[in-house]
């Protein structure tokens, strides 16, 4: 009778009984039981173990329009998608989507180095220096730098 009534407030899997693909799942979890929500209002021990609820998910924030229209009020005063992401608490893909719907032109991602830069900085690199010191030279990212090298022809040392 036992075994078809409700389970415990606390649920422990079975040890794994052959079923490949789910030992390395279980690996990766923490060992730490986690309980369901109306555990903290029982007064049952807490046994360590292996549970089979799954690990809850993110909750998913929306945005209300004065929220979309703030964002996109501060979009246009110069923030950045990832700046404005990260204050909202969304997905930088969020952010772009939202100011799609209010028709707000995306900025243009504008080259951080000029030509005579790069020319500057194929000079340095040629000489000896690395990508990392060229890339502080000018203040910019090696991943930069090493694309501006591969617009222009050079060879990467590696």
């Amino acid at each position: 009778m036992g075994r078809l009534s409700n389970p415990l407030e606390f649920l422990e899997t079975v040890a794994p009984q052959g079923i490949r693909g789910l030992r390395k799942s279980r690996e990766r979890r923490s060992r730490q039981p986690t309980h369901s929500p109306t555990s903290s209002e029982s007064a049952g021990p807490e046994t360590p173990g292996w549970i089979s609820n799954p690990a809850r998910r993110t909750i998913l924030r929306r945005l209300n329009d004065v929220e979309i229209d703030d964002l996109a009020t501060e979009y246009r005063a110069g923030r950045t998608l990832a700046d404005l992401a990260h204050e909202f608490g969304i997905h930088p893909r969020t952010v772009a989507a939202r100011l799609n719907t209010r028709d707000v032109p995306r900025r243009i991602n504008r080259r951080k180095m000029s030509d005579y830069d790069v020319d500057e900085a194929i000079r340095r690199y040629r000489s000896g220096d690395s990508l990392a010191t060229v890339a502080l030279t000018f203040n910019v990212n090696a991943a930069t730098v090493r694309r501006e090298f591969r617009r222009a022809g050079v060879a990467i040392r590696p």
